[in-house]
């Protein structure tokens, strides 16, 4: 047995499969990052829009705000308005998140949200801007989304990884069969 592992080929077969492997992990790890960043990024730039929109004429904030509520059927979207005061005008964010900037970019952020009568802390990509009047548009939309697409991807690329490690342990068995 020793004379086979120091033998040229199984050195070979086995140098091949670190490398299979490798290059593997590394295809999977790329799926995963691009996956990830498009949903990020996709959801950005909704959330963008959204704010913007809402923003654009201070008049129609509110029934902006309430349409972007009223579309969602999952209770993923969240929006408010709110006063240069901070008091709330609209929307179903109890108040406007303090370490949010107002600079219409989208960051993770926590915060408490009214869901079906009950009042929750929930992690939130929103996105903030001050209109002309001094009041604030809050828009945002649940992480839920993004980190279960995420364990989605994940448990695909791991399910994917089985057979490409059989395929890779049957490849070093080859050469030695014979």
């Amino acid at each position: 047995m020793p004379r086979l592992i120091l033998s040229f080929a199984f050195r070979w077969a086995l140098g091949i499969a670190v490398w299979s492997t490798l290059l593997s992990l590394l295809l999977f790890a790329f799926v995963y990052w691009q996956t990830a960043a498009f949903m990020q990024n996709e959801l950005a730039q909704v959330l963008r829009h959204e704010a913007r929109y809402a923003a654009r004429e201070p008049a129609k904030a509110v029934n902006r705000i309430e349409t972007w509520i009223s579309e969602d059927l999952h209770s993923v979207h969240f929006a408010g308005l709110f006063g240069a005061d901070g008091t709330r005008l609209a929307g179903n964010l109890d108040a406007r998140p303090a370490d949010l900037p107002l600079d219409g970019e989208v960051h993770r952020i926590g915060a408490q949200v009214a869901i079906a009568g009950r009042r929750l802390n929930e992690e939130l990509w929103s996105a903030a801007v001050a209109l002309s009047d001094g009041s604030i548009v809050v828009v945002a939309h649940d992480t839920d989304e993004i980190d279960r697409a995420k364990a989605t991807v994940i448990r695909a690329l791991g399910l994917a990884l089985v057979p490409t490690l059989a395929v890779i342990r049957r490849g070093i068995r080859t050469p030695f069969s014979g």
